[in-house]
């Protein structure tokens, strides 16, 4: 079976129409087999995508416009491209007239090495940035919404003779549960510490 795939952006006036006779000229399809999607190639829920990967079976064969009418970024044309590949569909881009197909494992092998290498390059960046944010004196991860003087009333309550409970502490000072409890457990940590420090004198 025969199918087809056109990405249409509203943005810049184009109708399902003029982008199946510009993306898919000289291709004769009836229209209730092509896919029309009308998302943003960036987007990561596609739901015409993942009508099409239910559609397409072994044999099939599906025609797509161009390399960026199927996705905007390379990780996402690579993970989309090996879906179908793997289901025995031979892809055809009409736009650079390029045929793929999983009889070449060569193919499916260098994209696995691409969407590898994509990967770990983000991760490598990525993990590059929040160290260069730290140096920088950025704060990572969600923002402390407890304030120093919050913190220090806390403290001073979780050092008392007479002190209350966690629990009573937490509703008195407005300073969310897990942060006292928090707190506590650095307070046993100093209290453990100078007590060492006593008995080794």
């Amino acid at each position: 079976m025969e199918y087809g795939f056109v990405r249409v952006s509203p943005l810049l006036s184009e109708t399902p129409e003029s982008g199946i006779q510009k993306q898919l000229a000289g291709i004769d399809l009836p229209e209730d087999r092509i896919f029309i999607d009308k998302s943003n190639a960036s987007d990561k829920k596609r739901a015409v995508i993942a009508t099409m990967l239910n559609t397409l079976t072994a044999g099939d064969v599906l025609y797509i416009g161009s390399f960026d009418r199927l996705a905007r970024k390379l990780t996402d044309f690579v993970e989309i491209l090996m879906t179908i590949l793997e289901k025995d569909v031979r892809v055809h881009f009409c736009q650079e007239n390029q045929d793929f197909t999983n009889k070449d494992s060569t193919i499916l092998h260098f994209f696995h090495a691409v969407k590898s290498f994509i990967n770990a390059d983000l991760k490598e960046r990525q993990a590059e940035g929040i160290a260069n944010a730290k140096l920088a004196g950025v704060q990572i991860g969600r923002p402390s919404f407890v304030t120093e003087k919050q913190k220090e009333d806390v403290r001073r309550r979780l050092r008392e003779e007479d002190r209350q409970s966690v629990a009573e502490i937490s509703r008195l000072t407005g300073v969310p549960l897990s942060s006292c409890y928090r707190i506590r457990k650095e307070i046993e940590l100093e209290m453990a510490k100078e007590r060492q420090a006593k008995s080794g004198k």
